[in-house]
């Protein structure tokens, strides 16, 4: 009995260690989004930018678009493809050979607070060109780091209605005994009781001679 004990405890604690560790990597997975790169202007380009948060409000960026080649300058602007606005944000690591990896010193929490798009450019000499184009997906709700959410305000707390606090609106004040009328009403209860004590006494005197 004591072994079918001790090997029931051993593999309980082997299924939490397990799931502990499962847990853990999973929440230091980071969080990563896709964004699909649409070509622009016929330029045949068209691939995605993969943006993952590596936390302490960064985020690197992974460009691959075909053809690869070419020398595509890359941003990232406020607004969105089709109201794009023309002064990039933060600049991002030309497209050569079909790629570029960039580091941007914001979160993807932050990146996805407003509307923003990857926008790709023909050449350097040709900026005003552009040849592919991504919106950054908008997570409703995402305030960016440094604004303070709204504390939600307490609730005024609900009275409790008890019996006592029911009855007590119904006594008025002056039905009241006051202080010194305490002190009269306890003599009158003193008297009145000896007065049945001696009325008793004398019943009992009358019934002993009775008999």
């Amino acid at each position: 009995m004591r072994s079918v004990r001790c090997a029931f405890s051993l593999l309980t604690i082997a299924v939490l260690a397990m799931l502990g560790a499962g847990s853990t990597v999973f929440a230091q997975q980071p969080r990563s989004v896709t964004v699909t790169l649409n070509e622009q202007n016929a330029s045949g380009v068209a691939g995605t930018a993969v943006l993952t948060d590596l936390g302490g409000g960064r985020t690197q960026v992974v460009v691959d678009v075909t053809p690869t080649d070419g020398d595509h300058p890359a941003h990232i602007h406020m607004g969105s493809c089709e109201n794009l606005n023309p002064a990039p944000e933060f600049p991002l690591s030309n497209v050569q050979n079909g790629t570029s990896t960039t580091i941007v010193n914001i979160s993807l929490a932050n990146l996805q607070a407003q509307q923003r798009a990857i926008n790709l450019h023909l050449s350097p000499a040709e900026v005003a060109t552009y040849v592919a184009c991504g919106d950054i997906p908008v997570v409703s709700g995402t305030q960016p780091v440094g604004q303070a959410n709204p504390q939600p305000q307490p609730a005024a707390p609900t009275p409790v209605v008890t019996p006592l606090t029911m009855v007590a609106p119904m006594v008025a004040p002056a039905q009241l005994p006051r202080t010194g009328e305490l002190d009269t009403l306890g003599q009158t209860v003193a008297t009145g009781g000896l007065a049945l004590f001696a009325a008793g006494l004398l019943l009992r005197r009358r019934r002993s001679r009775k008999s």
